[in-house]
């Protein structure tokens, strides 16, 4: 791992695979150093614009001790270009990937952009006029956007299902990856959220363009306090109780991914079985 580029490594998605959590896992490790938000600093061209020096000053606080010094932008994963520059930043990024059932995934993705007002078209009918849903569970040309520029070893392709079992073993393999001790008690951290929907359509939508703005106006600092605030979440949102897709419907979308599985078998060598349907 290098010793003198921070950040040194990056967990670049893809997205609804539990960085929120590690986020907060690695706030409570002593050699884990990472900002309180996802930069999405290589993949669009707005933050990219700001330069390096803005970007390597959410990273000043890090300490001696911390050996692992990254960030976690889970958009990265879907961009070539973002691959690109990365390892043209750091030759030696460590580079974090957490794959989920894309059935799984492309239904949550759903579910999120329902959540925040964008869409209100049932499921099915979503699938037809949204092509990132499928596109977003597409894994194997944009994991071998990563291993065109890195080397293996310094890539580690995780299974989202292992998280979900076993908490415990799945942060053993990424502090391993780290070079950092392992902490088992971290397994414990509460998950950071469930599936939510927002109390009035017009708050979820009001929610996320107010996101967007801060983020594009370079106001971070207010939008990672706004974004954590527990009473502003209460106030938004509700738990969504109807959020599991069925069988027949998960049987019916595994068409569309098979081939896909396949390839990113080969490509990650992952025994991905309990994906098909």
């Amino acid at each position: 791992m290098s010793k003198k580029i921070y950040p040194n490594f990056l967990f670049v998605g893809p997205g609804k695979t539990g960085s929120k959590w590690l986020t907060k896992v690695f706030h409570n490790h002593p050699n884990i150093f990472v900002p309180k938000i996802d930069m999405y600093f290589f993949d669009r061209d707005e933050n990219f614009s700001r330069g390096i020096k803005w970007y390597k000053k959410f990273f000043e606080k890090k300490k001696a001790s911390h050996k692992a010094v990254g960030e976690l932008s889970h958009d990265y994963i879907n961009s070539e270009l973002a691959a690109k520059r990365i390892h043209r930043y750091n030759q030696k990024m460590k580079i974090i990937i957490n794959l989920r059932n894309p059935i799984d995934l492309c239904y949550s993705t759903y579910l999120g952009e329902k959540n925040a007002g964008w869409t209100t078209l049932p499921f099915s009918e979503e699938l037809i006029h949204n092509s990132i849903l499928l596109n977003r569970g597409m894994y194997s040309e944009k994991i071998n956007f990563y291993y065109k520029y890195f080397s293996k070893d310094d890539i580690l392709v995780l299974k989202y299902d292992d998280l979900v079992n076993d908490k415990e073993k799945f942060l053993e393999t990424i502090f391993k990856f780290l070079e950092v001790r392992n902490i088992k008690e971290l397994a414990n951290i509460p998950p950071y959220n469930t599936a939510r929907l927002p109390r009035l359509k017009f708050l979820g939508r009001f929610a996320k363009k107010t996101g967007m703005f801060l983020r594009k106006n370079n106001f971070i600092t207010l939008f990672t306090l706004l974004r954590n605030n527990s009473l502003i979440k209460k106030l938004l949102y509700v738990k969504n109780k109807n959020s599991v897709l069925s069988f027949a419907d998960k049987k019916e979308l595994s068409n569309k991914f098979t081939e896909d599985i396949k390839k990113t078998e080969q490509i990650t060598g992952l025994n991905l079985k309990n994906w098909y349907y």
